[in-house]
């Protein structure tokens, strides 16, 4: 592990992510319902945001190649008033979140990482998968690594991304497993993004999945709900498109979700 440590620590240095200045606490936001200690945002100086060769979709991975993307449009170009409607939030938010980094947790095959790219360009944040993290530092070596490893590897991930500012982290859908990780996403603002299990599936199997991959997937999404739901902030894919009047999930696009992920924290900023 402190080889993996190392690793990732070399890949961090290169892309001079501001960090938090030790003197000042980030802020935290706290979900309606839950009591959560509150502190004061660190003020950071706005930036170009500089993307490195994470700053992208994860391509690698034991789901990559095998799922399609589970909003229209995930890996193309958004229509311009989505984009334009993104932006505009961006904007308004940017100045309550003060810096503070988000951190999207959630199922595999969920877009994270698509959703994430488009809130970081909107923000001008930096973007990071955490797997693909793990991958890159790990090398050749991720091939060998059973679960619990690639599960300590991303706690090291994480570890080293809490005292960075200005972040959209997609984490891997183990994370939230572990109240160490909990330790380190608190201390950004952390959204859970909520796909129905029966929209999971089908974006798995292009046919009638077999009964054992509904039975699993189902299983999966409720043994990790109860930690999901301690998120700052839930975006439920079906409500979204209940609001938007759509009746087909996959009809969403990346942009809508990540506008919706915005006007979630903000409400939820103004309840704190």
């Amino acid at each position: 592990m402190a080889v993996m440590a190392g690793r990732v620590a070399e890949l961090l240095v290169a892309t001079s992510v501001p960090r938090r200045p030790s003197s000042h606490s980030s802020q935290h936001v706290s979900a309606s319902g839950r009591a959560r200690a509150k502190c004061a945002a660190s003020a950071v100086s706005s930036g170009a945001c500089l993307l490195t060769s994470f700053c992208r979709p994860r391509t690698t991975g034991s789901s990559a190649g095998r799922a399609r993307a589970i909003f229209a449009g995930a890996g193309g170009t958004p229509a311009r008033d989505e984009e334009t409607l993104l932006k505009k939030k961006a904007a308004d938010l940017a100045p309550h979140l003060s810096g503070s980094s988000i951190f999207l947790v959630g199922m595999s095959r969920t877009d994270k990482s698509t959703v994430g790219k488009h809130l970081s360009q909107a923000l001008g944040y930096y973007f990071f998968d955490s797997m693909e993290l793990v991958e890159t530092a790990a090398g050749d070596a991720v091939r060998e690594m059973i679960e619990q490893e690639l599960l300590d590897a991303e706690t090291e991930v994480l570890m080293q991304l809490s005292p960075m500012v200005r972040l959209v982290v997609a984490t891997g859908e183990g994370a939230v497993v572990s109240p160490r990780n909990w330790s380190y996403l608190r201390t950004g603002v952390t959204v859970w993004i909520d796909v129905p299990a029966d929209h999971l599936i089908q974006t798995i199997a292009e046919s009638e999945p077999p009964p054992e991959l509904v039975d699993d997937t189902r299983k999966m999404l409720r043994a990790r709900a109860e930690y999901y739901a301690n998120a700052d902030v839930t975006v439920s894919i079906e409500e979204l498109a209940a609001k938007k009047n759509i009746d087909d999930l996959a009809s969403l696009t990346a942009p809508m979700v990540a506008l919706h992920v915005l006007e979630e924290i903000d409400r939820v900023l103004k309840k704190a």
